[in-house]
């Protein structure tokens, strides 16, 4: 037979758990991130590939895709190539970003970078410069799949990673340091492009309307350039929504406090 003093303290753990668990702060969710790349600029006279967009999300947080357990050190990248009205054969050779502030450098030292799709891709640092002359756009990183042999990136084939930082190193996602939109943000000058970009792509097997291919050649390359946007949605702060479980333990308790009160006054 359970007790009257066994019952009241059942009351009062069943209200500490509630109560305690209504202070763990629920996994962020992802801060998403977008950036869309346009091109070429060079002049639309025939020769030339026009309408070049490359669309980049990067996703920072617990519930990004392969970032669980690993917080704002952890994000997942997707670069898609949007390009199948008017480069159905275009493929990525290259693909180039920069990150964070000027003046924090070390932050993104020992980033590691895995889970690539396809797998035969990987990312260097420092990027290598592509082409020369002013058509040479220097950034901090660059993914490609070495030789080239390997699988391409296409309009139906995205590229996929993560991005890791080091240990107790995190993604700025919100305030004037935010690694993507800041104020003094770390950009790649070219003077091609009459301007500073943070992401770069340069394309292949891009479709012409020269008067000698009147079906596209598809042997033209460009360079699209862009920057990242602001995030669709800040990250809500920690514990400040709690999740559908907590809410449930939190009502078990307010329960086994009424409960508990009743039966005091009953004694």
């Amino acid at each position: 037979m359970i007790t009257a003093k066994v019952k009241h303290a059942l009351g009062g753990l069943v209200a500490g758990l509630a109560v305690g668990a209504f202070f763990v702060a629920a996994p962020a969710a992802a801060y998403t991130v977008t950036g869309t790349l346009f091109g070429d600029p060079r002049q639309a006279d025939g020769e030339n590939p026009t309408n070049l967009a490359v669309n980049v999300t990067v996703e920072v947080g617990d519930s990004a895709s392969g970032c669980s357990g690993s917080g704002n050190s952890c994000s997942y990248w997707i670069i898609d190539l949007d390009m199948a009205s008017t480069h159905p054969n275009v493929k990525l050779h290259e693909f180039y970003f920069s990150l964070g502030q000027i003046g924090e450098e070390s932050k993104f030292t020992d980033a590691t970078f895995d889970n690539f799709s396809p797998s035969d891709w990987s990312v260097i640092t420092p990027s290598s410069p592509l082409g020369s002359g002013m058509w040479s756009p220097t950034f901090v990183f660059e993914s490609n799949n070495g030789s080239g042999t390997g699988t391409d990136v296409t309009n139906s084939q995205d590229l996929t990673f993560n991005m890791t930082l080091s240990m107790g190193q995190t993604f700025d996602i919100v305030g004037a340091n935010d690694d993507f939109v800041g104020t003094n943000l770390r950009l790649s000058t070219t003077t091609a492009f009459a301007g500073e970009y943070q992401l770069g792509a340069h394309l292949q097997s891009l479709s012409t309307t020269a008067e000698n291919c009147p079906n596209g050649c598809n042997t033209d390359s460009g360079f699209a350039v862009g920057n990242f946007g602001p995030p669709d949605e800040p990250p809500p702060p920690p514990g400040d929504v709690p999740e559908p479980g907590t809410l449930a333990l939190l009502g078990a308790g307010l329960v086994g406090l009424t409960w508990n009160r009743r039966r005091r006054k009953a004694a």
